[in-house]
């Protein structure tokens, strides 16, 4: 996780469109975008806290920047102690949606990575499909 933080503050904001299903689509500035199964990603930070392993949904979790410096700092500091502490969803700059499928564009291709691995680059169509993996984990609370 160290060296996610230590990238995210040696960039800078990209330009991208995002396009979820036939008719969401969305085009700006943003730090950073996730496409997550599970609430947690790096040890436990609750990135996509609305996210379910078993629901047959992805959660696109995009985090738009300002385009002042100073502002897209602060907004990059609250965002990563929001996902500490797991209320990056009540962030204004910070949209999660659930999707089916989303295709990832970028002005200037951008590194694609999955649990931490390097797995390409866009532009990238990432695409759920469920029941594709039996998972075994803990009943619903």
């Amino acid at each position: 996780m160290t060296a996610a933080v230590l990238e995210l503050f040696s960039s800078r904001p990209e330009q991208v469109t995002l396009t979820a299903g036939a008719e969401r689509s969305w085009t700006g500035p943003v730090w950073f975008v996730a496409v997550a199964s599970t609430s947690a990603v790096g040890g436990g930070v609750r990135l996509a806290p609305s996210a379910r392993h078993d629901d047959g949904a992805l959660e696109l979790v995009v985090v738009r920047a300002c385009g002042r410096p100073l502002a897209d700092t602060a907004r990059l500091v609250t965002t990563l102690l929001a996902a500490l502490a797991g209320r990056v969803d009540r962030l204004p700059w910070v949209s999660t949606v659930p999707v089916r499928n989303v295709r990832i564009e970028a002005k200037v291709p951008g590194l694609l990575s999955a649990d931490g691995e390097p797995m390409g680059s866009t532009p990238a169509v990432i695409r759920v499909r469920a029941g594709a993996a039996r998972v075994l984990a803990p009943g619903r609370p």
